[in-house]
């Protein structure tokens, strides 16, 4: 049935209204519900027409400022999280330098073999180097600093110790380096230097936690406030849907687009559950003069060898790393030898065929007095779990 418009019916010549069917108006009116007289109502008003245009564009204004809210918020907890995790692992890469430096002592102290004292001495820098990196990560907080200077400390007694027991084993024997140690000192200041590194740990987890926690106590109210929104949007589209005929397909598809949001706040919260502890750290030294590298038993393990298994040749090395990362990471270590800088670079392996690992490489050349590098060593760290986030990046 066609409408009749009223208003121009109104404006038609007196005279010739007998020829138009009056009664095609009263008949439409008639065949409409309440229901839609009073929606048609509604959307002729002004407050009708002001809610269907600036409603749902306000929705969606007040979805965007808080799902933006919502984002800013999980980037915050994953880079808290990454930083702990560095400092994890800094402080486990300080001690395993201490730990390499006590096995050259050792070794020197049951042989006399000036060759194990190479890591005693050359862990040195590595030392210092690393304590200096903990103290940048940790810079904001001043219980942490307070813990490092304890640490600093301790690991310059630590080192002293060992040096004068190396001394007492090289001038007086064996029998009086013994003595020296079964004086417990040095097992005190390892003891101290491991509460202190724990202490240090733990303040970055308690940290974490309580931001964490926070930011899960966001997430809760960010999902009441999607909740509501929700709510208010389904409002919305079933209102429209009463004058609008296809509100429908404009409500599945917000139901969706709020699913596939609420489900991605799980998934990256799940993450920041899981991504609580910091992956292990191998040590590596290169004789540059014989082309052979050592591993640290971790390493080997890292790296898909069973312990004392690698052949320490460098190209069994480089089978390990991704075809694709093979080329950048010999630059890196080729820029870091010319250049005598300090060598760290981020790259893949694998282990096993198929199985793809992300691994942080750190480390220093030395040089003799010509300039020309006779060494290399450093660390590895396993940083597949902040790296890697979901399958398909792993791929």
């Amino acid at each position: 049935m066609a409408t009749v418009d009223s208003a121009a019916f109104r404006r038609q010549d007196p005279r010739t209204m007998t020829t138009l069917p009056v009664s095609d108006t009263s008949t439409f009116e008639t065949a409409r519900s309440p229901r839609a007289q009073r929606a048609t109502r509604f959307v002729r008003s002004r407050i009708g027409r002001a809610a269907i245009v600036g409603g749902p564009a306000a929705l969606v204004l007040v979805f965007m400022l808080i799902l933006r809210a919502a984002s800013e918020r999980e980037r915050t907890a994953i880079a808290l999280d990454a930083h702990a995790q560095h400092v994890r692992a800094e402080t486990a890469t300080f001690l395993a330098y201490l730990a390499d430096a006590e096995a050259g002592q050792r070794g020197f102290l049951l042989t006399r073999r000036p060759v194990y004292l190479a890591p005693f001495v050359s862990g040195r820098p590595f030392l210092d180097s690393s304590l200096a990196r903990i103290r940048q990560l940790t810079r904001e907080n001043p219980s942490q600093q307070a813990r490092l200077d304890t640490l600093t400390a301790l690991a310059r007694a630590s080192v002293a110790f060992m040096d004068s027991t190396v001394e007492v084993r090289r001038n007086l024997g064996l029998d009086s380096a013994i003595a020296r140690i079964e004086t417990g000192r040095g097992r005190e200041l390892t003891d101290d230097i491991r509460r202190t590194e724990q202490a240090i740990s733990d303040e970055e987890a308690r940290v974490l936690a309580t931001r964490l926690a926070a930011a899960d106590q966001d997430r809760r109210r960010t999902l009441l406030w999607l909740l509501l929104g929700t709510v208010a949007a389904i409002a919305a589209a079933l209102f429209a849907n009463l004058i609008l005929a296809d509100a429908s397909d404009d409500e599945a598809k917000m139901r969706a687009a709020i699913a596939a949001r609420m489900e991605k706040l799980e998934r990256n919260q799940a993450m920041l559950r899981g991504a609580l502890t910091a992956g292990q750290t191998g040590t590596w030294d290169w004789d540059l003069r014989e082309n052979r590298i050592t591993w640290s038993d971790v390493h080997e393990m890292m790296f898909g060898y069973k312990p004392g298994t690698f052949p320490g040749d460098p190209d069994a090395f480089l089978d390990k790393v991704h075809p694709d990362d093979r080329a950048a990471l010999t630059s890196a270590m080729d820029r870091a030898r010319d250049e005598h800088a300090e060598y760290a670079h981020e790259f893949r392996i694998e282990p096993t065929p198929g199985a793809i690992r992300w691994i942080v490489g750190r480390g220093s050349f030395f040089y003799d007095d010509t300039g020309r590098p006779y060494r290399a060593a450093g660390t590895v760290a396993d940083i597949t779990s902040r790296k890697v986030v979901t399958p398909e990046a792993a791929r």
